[in-house]
């Protein structure tokens, strides 16, 4: 089973129901740190231009299979080790969305996470104590209604701007 190619198609079709969001998001991408971008316009359409813009989000997408006899505990949060090399370019690059897909048995969805990493959040994540490899950062889960997730998105746009 194709743990990781499940959760990248998870997260395309969350934003392929948007107006205001495009995922630009491919399987088997070798970009270092990153799988991909949405880009967030002002303007709600099928067909955005360029004027429109507001910002492009990197995020990063992973896939993490859950165990059947777990499948049943569902969190309102849960934590991912990344590692300290992603997240200090994150921070170079002025913050990304960091995605985990839980996948249960069969492939079946189980709950998309998130956590927004803005320089703020990404230097105190960086100063914790603890291994020098990885570092644990806390993953909330992605809202369910369209309105919701445009409206986080724009607004990590805009926190991005500042």
């Amino acid at each position: 089973m194709d743990i990781e190619g499940i959760a990248i198609d998870e997260i395309k079709s969350v934003f392929n129901k948007s107006d205001f969001l495009v995922c630009r998001l491919d399987s088997n991408d070798k970009t270092p740190s990153w799988d991909g971008a949405i880009e967030v316009y002002q303007k709600r359409g099928d067909v955005h231009k360029k004027g429109d813009l507001m910002g492009l989000i990197p995020i990063q997408v992973k896939g993490k299979k859950i165990k059947k006899e777990t499948r049943r505990k569902r969190t309102n949060k849960c934590s991912y080790a990344i590692e300290k090399p992603d997240l200090e370019n994150y921070n170079k690059r002025g913050g990304s969305v960091f995605f985990v897909v839980h996948i249960g048995p069969g492939g079946i969805c189980l709950g998309r996470y998130y956590a927004i990493l803005l320089p703020f959040e990404l230097q105190q994540i960086l100063r914790q104590p603890g291994g020098e490899k990885t570092r644990n950062v806390q993953l909330y889960p992605l809202p369910t209604l369209q309105p919701e997730i445009d409206d986080l998105f724009i607004n990590i746009a805009e926190d991005m701007r500042k």
